[in-house]
């Protein structure tokens, strides 16, 4: 949680494709050291040391889009990069199990994964660098350049003063909050909630990350055909448009799940698609809304937003779980997803841009 928030601002002050590199190499050593510790608490401490890193890379990646891409095709973009991590919790469970297979030492795998990231962390660093030194037209150097300015008040405030920006991190946290919800408890909700069996729990689960992929894929691509439209607004957002019908699915979805569990997978895929789209729609509109050299700093806040509802769905949903039931949990998700469409039309003509 707050990783993002202290990278995201960084990001806007020293060189992006450097902080995306190093985030890579310390996350992939944390893994190699990971397999030579013999203690729980050295494993919590490298996990923690990993998350951190893990942070730093995710800002400077809207960062090196925005350097690296017209606005035309940065949602593509962005959308290709959101879905990879989906891709990767697809695969991971498949390919994991192969590797113990083949190695018999689960020690060994750690190594030889994380020896590979360290590789390709280096690799990354050099073909970024490269390019960007290339590229006269890139923004990068002036970015850096001019972040001893940042600091200024004016700035910050100009960021944390908007008034879209608070209605988008509302969004984000709530989008968060019901689907982190559905990641760690989809199955538990189902079964203790709906009666349904653990094969066709597991099920909504698979497709619920199957449609974050989909979604990831081609949410970007039509956000940047909706803002090609109306390139030059200066109240509302065509971006927001896309994730205005999301939500509205959303809850249609809920209604879905409520009186039909014999289209269980059919409602998981549709609220995968609508809560994954809308957390790329949302943290593309972010980094949009401000200056580039303080996109950073705007999609660190509404990221820590998104990561506080993150907090919000875990051990506070175990206790409501515990008095209520798994029902009372997944009426409040919906009631949430409810909240987000009604605030969406209260805000839909507030300002975008920061100045």
């Amino acid at each position: 949680l707050a990783s993002k928030f202290v990278s995201g601002i960084l990001s806007d002050h020293i060189s992006a494709s450097i902080l995306f590199a190093c985030g890579l190499f310390i996350s992939s050593f944390c893994v190699v050291a990971f397999s030579f510790a013999k203690t729980v608490f050295v494993y919590s401490l490298l996990w923690f040391i990993s998350g951190i890193a893990q942070g730093c890379s995710w800002p400077s990646c809207m960062k090196l889009l925005q350097q690296s891409y017209e606005p035309a095709q940065l949602g593509t973009m962005w959308s290709l990069v959101a879905s990879s991590i989906n891709v990767a919790g697809a695969l991971g469970p498949i390919i994991m199990p192969l590797l113990l297979k083949s190695c018999g030492n689960w020690r060994l795998v750690l190594r030889m994964t994380g020896l590979f990231c360290m590789l390709w962390s280096a690799l990354s660093l050099t073909a970024v660098l490269s390019v960007l030194r290339n590229d006269k037209t890139n923004v990068e150097t002036h970015s850096v350049q001019s972040s001893s300015s940042i600091f200024k008040w004016s700035h910050w405030r100009s960021v944390i003063s908007n008034d879209f920006l608070r209605w988008l991190s509302l969004f984000y946290f709530i989008t968060f909050f019901i689907r982190a919800s559905f990641e760690n408890w989809a199955e538990l909700e189902l079964v203790e909630a709906k009666g349904v069996s653990t094969i066709n729990a597991a099920a909504f689960a698979s497709a619920f990350e199957f449609g974050g992929i989909i979604s990831g894929l081609v949410s970007g691509y039509i956000t940047d055909a909706l803002a090609a439209k109306q390139a030059h607004a200066n109240r509302g957002s065509a971006r927001m448009k896309l994730a205005f019908i999301f939500s509205i699915v959303t809850v249609f979805a809920f209604q879905l799940l409520r009186f039909s569990t014999g289209m269980l997978v059919f409602s998981g895929f549709i609220l995968g698609a609508c809560l994954y789209g809308n957390v790329n729609v949302f943290g593309l509109v972010a980094a949009e809304m401000v200056p580039l050299h303080l996109s950073g700093l705007s999609h660190s806040l509404v990221s820590l937003a998104g990561s506080a509802g993150a907090v919000l769905s875990g051990y506070p949903n175990s206790l409501v779980a515990s008095r209520f039931g798994w029902s009372a949990v997944l009426l409040i998700q919906e009631a949430s997803s409810v909240v987000c469409v009604l605030t969406m039309l209260a805000g839909r003509h507030i300002h975008t841009k920061a100045d």
